[in-house]
């Protein structure tokens, strides 16, 4: 543009207009500027050790002071957070009371209202039907609702046993009402058999041998056999000859209780203990009167069948 001047063109107008002005702009550059010194000839100087000295206590006062004021700090926000949140439930509860009763009271109470007079109207209805009945029509509908709460009031008294009889059951259920402690029982080693409670020698009872066929396992052949004599160990003298008198039916029993079990399980020590605990049980569950103990293996010889 022909108004604007680059740098070259102001330099070259300076110099012809004033030759000496370019030669004083370089004796200025020249000379040092007053109240200022070289970079290199600044020395710096040591930090005073007392000021150090006095910012480290004063910072530590500082976190010192922060500590003992955090929870006062928490405690403030932590107030002024819950009387936020209970001015904004305060006020959500009369946005919503203001609501109420301005519009949904007045509806409902206009919709009760139409209710009232709808069931007014059938009441007047019905009334004015039953008025245009003649009088036998009237006396056999008052009949009928007579009998209806009649009929009401007598299921209402037999089946609250106030004119029959209620079974109770009078046996005791719990002895928790005239018991002087109460207790739970957290696992089964806590309870005692009553059988077992009070400690009484056993009446044994020889049963002759019997002899079974067992499952075949892994470490047996197709065919295991079992040759087992057992002594059964009665609760009582009477129940030692019930069982001796029912002695071809216990080994029978006993017989299909054994079938069951493998020759690894007869084998093994637990297999044995399991043995022992269903023919206890099978055999209680026929007795008439008493229990066995305990079942005892005075022979007990396996055949692994290879």
């Amino acid at each position: 543009m022909a108004d604007t001047f680059s740098l070259e063109d102001i330099d070259k107008i300076i110099e012809t207009e004033d030759p000496s002005f370019k030669n004083e702009i370089a004796d200025i550059k020249k000379q040092p500027v007053v109240g200022t010194e070289s970079i290199e000839s600044l020395k710096v100087e040591p930090e005073d050790e007392s000021v150090k000295d006095d910012d480290e206590p004063a910072s530590a006062r500082q976190k010192i002071i922060r500590l003992v004021l955090a929870p006062w700090y928490w405690l403030r926000t932590f107030v002024r957070l819950r009387i936020i949140r209970l001015k904004n439930k305060f006020f959500d509860f009369l946005g919503q009371a203001k609501r109420f009763f301005r519009h949904e009271l007045p509806e409902r109470l206009k919709y009760a209202w139409s209710q009232l007079k709808a069931f007014i109207a059938w009441v007047s209805a019905e009334w004015n039907k039953f008025r245009a009945l003649n009088q036998a029509q009237r006396l056999a509908i008052l009949f009928m609702v007579m009998a209806s709460f009649a009929a009401l009031f007598f299921f209402d008294k037999t089946f609250t046993g106030h004119w029959l009889p209620r079974y109770v059951n009078d046996l005791p259920t719990s002895l928790a009402e005239g018991a002087s402690l109460i207790g739970e029982v957290k696992s089964k080693s806590d309870v005692q058999d009553l059988f077992q409670a009070f400690p009484k020698v056993e009446d044994y009872v020889l049963l002759q041998k019997v002899i079974v066929n067992l499952k075949a396992s892994e470490s047996s052949g197709n065919n295991p056999m079992g040759v087992f004599e057992i002594f059964v160990g009665a609760d009582s003298q009477d129940t030692a000859v019930e069982v001796k008198d029912r002695e071809p039916e216990i080994r029978d029993l006993i017989q299909r209780a054994l079938e069951t079990f493998t020759y690894d399980e007869a084998a093994s020590l637990v297999g044995k203990e399991r043995m022992k605990e269903v023919i206890r049980d099978r055999i209680n569950a026929i007795l008439n009167q008493g229990r066995v103990f305990n079942i005892y293996f005075n022979t007990f010889i396996l055949y692994s069948g290879n």
